[in-house]
């Protein structure tokens, strides 16, 4: 990255912003395998404005707010210097790149304006980490058919503008953290299709906005708290009732071999 940087011919005149900008394009380039391996690289790394660059959108100050490169044969990891955009970034899209293969960096837990983050149908590993609490305006957080392990941390209740957390079709392990009750705007929570064990939390009956809660495939023991089951919004509830006594739900799986579930 470094050294494309120093092969930009107009460098001394471009504003230090600018610069850091492109140094953290340049690392995603780089450690994602840019150039034969991605889809669409249009203007990546050429001299044209950065913020032209295919995948890339700009606040009215210039400064990087939307980061979309779903669908686009990355290969590698995700780049901490991605933490480098806490002032800008608003929109983090990494999905459905199957080859994209690392941890989730905590520096992403830097990104305080984010209110969107896919990482969805890739190979994303190892644990969240929990500063990603500090991600107060999150919106939208996907992450199912990863390779996702340990727990969700017990930091997601922090997210209370929250309204779709999905992590189903990883292997993440522990129990669903009560805190997670915290979030009255979330309306689609999917777990399914993971390591988790316990009891479904009685805080669940606080997620008064909730739509669709999808815990199948899992787990789980216990009974249904009621206060769920009258949740006013909720017209989805998926869960293995041979497992988990659920008077309320929508559709009942007997685990992995249930084709209907998956």
């Amino acid at each position: 990255a470094l050294a494309y940087l120093s092969g930009i011919p107009t460098l001394p005149s471009l504003p230090n912003a600018t610069i850091v900008q492109r140094y953290v394009l340049a690392t995603v380039y780089f450690d994602t395998s840019g150039g034969p391996t991605w889809k669409n690289d249009f203007r990546w790394l050429s001299n044209v404005d950065h913020c032209r660059w295919f995948g890339i959108q700009c606040d009215s100050t210039g400064a990087i707010d939307t980061i979309n490169l779903a669908n686009n044969g990355l290969r590698g990891g995700v780049p901490g210097e991605l933490g480098i955009l806490s002032n800008s970034l608003v929109s983090l899209d990494l999905q459905n790149n199957p080859n994209l293969a690392s941890t989730l960096p905590s520096d992403v837990g830097a990104l305080t304006k984010l209110t969107y983050l896919s990482v969805a149908q890739s190979q994303i590993r190892g644990t969240l980490p929990t500063n990603l609490g500090g991600l107060t305006d999150l919106i939208s957080f996907v992450a199912n058919s990863s390779s996702l392990t340990g727990t969700i941390p017990s930091e997601i209740g922090l997210w209370n503008k929250s309204v779709v957390f999905d992590v189903g079709q990883n292997a993440m392990t522990g129990t669903l953290p009560t805190e997670m009750g915290n979030l009255v705007l979330l309306r689609r929570l999917s777990a399914s299709g993971n390591q988790l064990s316990g009891t479904v939390p009685t805080e669940f009956a606080g997620l008064s906005s909730l739509e669709m809660l999808l815990l199948s495939d899992m787990a789980l023991t216990g009974t249904v708290p009621p206060t769920i089951c009258v949740l006013p919004n909720l017209t989805e509830f998926v869960s293995d009732c041979d497992e988990i006594g659920c008077t309320c739900c929508t559709l009942c799986c007997s685990g992995p071999s249930d084709l209907t579930c998956v």
